[in-house]
């Protein structure tokens, strides 16, 4: 693999350590938002369910 693709994947990689600490699903998902907004340079980021039989959005991590 060459320097370049490394360096491509590193926050697939990051990703997945951060998800291997975490012993919930709460603490996954907060880990995936974590990264998820650092790769996007976001200033805020939350993960959310639709349940499209009763029309409702909960939030899961922010």
């Amino acid at each position: 693999m060459s320097a370049s693709s490394e360096n491509s994947l590193q926050p697939i990689l990051d990703l997945g350590a951060a998800l291997t600490a975490r012993l919930s699903l709460d603490g996954a998902l907060g880990a995936v938002a974590e990264k998820i907004g650092e790769l996007m340079d976001a200033t805020s980021i939350s993960v959310e369910t639709y349940a499209r039989d009763v029309d409702t959005v909960k939030r899961l991590a922010w």
